[in-house]
């Protein structure tokens, strides 16, 4: 009986064996997430952005936002936009590629003797001196860099010749090793300055770096929509907030001493405080004055102009600019 028992027991054994699970699915180029609700202080914005991550492989074109509150539209594909409080409903878009071949450097070399077009740095300037012949000339030496090419970057070589003054403001370079004149400023022949000249010959090998931009997929788009909410802090006492200053009417009939805004009592009602009077007068039958009140936010003031007990204009800005 005990063979036969063993041998069960195996079989049973084999048909507990569980097969490997499964690699996890490999993640997403790009995964957009949820903007989470948001407190602002009172009568305040905050900026929003897309809120996604993405895997290294992967170069964004763009990430931006459509946001809706009720009919209204607030943003068409912004990049951010400023939101007070309220609800919205957000829609993220971002489009990407991944890349597909990764960019790559390689060093290059351009021979001794190549003719190229280089930016020289003067590093030393004999002075010009008039020779027998009547020649004003002068030695210098320079570290000159290749253009660079679209891809390519060089180091430089030194170089050297001569420089003549041509007679009529400027300067004509001839590089020892080339038969070609450069005409530059004459204020750029001088230790320490550069000037831009043609057809150079390399006075040794040089070293360049040509670099290969990285190869990208066709453009891909991903997008999620969600109901955003933006709480406000509540409303501090004692003070005039953005909102309640926008609410005071204000205005005056053009050329004469006449207001059609609230009453003195309503702004007062309406900025939390009768303020305090900065300046005013009267001429005649017209009683003018100008009320500052306290500000919710540090560094703005607000001041009421009043014509006869009724708010003509009104400020809300930095207390430097004030009217």
């Amino acid at each position: 009986m005990k063979p036969i028992q063993y041998s069960l027991a195996l079989a049973v054994g084999a048909a507990l064996v569980v097969a490997p699970v499964a690699s996890a699915q490999a993640a997403a180029p790009v995964t957009i997430q949820t903007i989470p609700t948001t407190t602002v202080k009172f009568d305040s914005t905050k900026t929003f952005k897309a809120k996604y991550v993405k895997q290294k492989n992967v170069k964004i074109d763009k990430a931006v936002l459509k946001v809706v509150k009720g009919d209204k539209i607030i943003a068409t594909d912004a990049p951010s936009v400023k939101l007070g409080k309220g609800s919205y409903n957000v829609r993220q878009t971002v489009v990407y590629r991944v890349v597909t071949k990764a960019a790559s450097t390689e060093t290059v070399t351009l021979s001794k003797g190549s003719v190229v077009d280089a930016s020289c740095k003067f590093t030393e300037v004999v002075p010009l001196a008039t020779d027998s012949s009547g020649t004003t000339s002068g030695d210098f030496k320079a570290d000159c860099t290749p253009e660079p090419t679209a891809d390519t970057s060089y180091g430089a070589f030194a170089a050297g010749g001569s420089y003549v003054d041509d007679g009529d403001g400027g300067t004509t370079l001839y590089f020892d090793d080339s038969d070609d004149g450069n005409d530059v400023s004459s204020e750029s022949v001088k230790v320490g300055s550069t000037a831009d000249v043609q057809d150079v010959k390399t006075t040794a090998d040089v070293q360049g770096t040509k670099t290969t931009p990285a190869e990208l997929s066709a453009a891909k788009t991903v997008s999620k929509s969600q109901k955003l909410t933006v709480k406000s802090l509540k409303e501090p006492k004692g003070c005039a907030s953005k909102a309640e200053f926008s609410s005071v009417k204000a205005s005056y009939v053009k050329n004469s001493y006449v207001a059609n805004g609230d009453k003195a009592s309503v702004v007062a009602k309406k900025l939390d405080s009768s303020g305090s009077k900065r300046y005013g007068g009267k001429e005649g039958d017209v009683t003018y004055e100008v009320r500052r009140y306290k500000s919710c936010e540090a560094g703005t003031v607000v001041e009421v102009f009043f014509i006869n007990g009724k708010a003509g204009d009104k400020y809300r800005g930095p207390v430097n600019q004030e009217g």
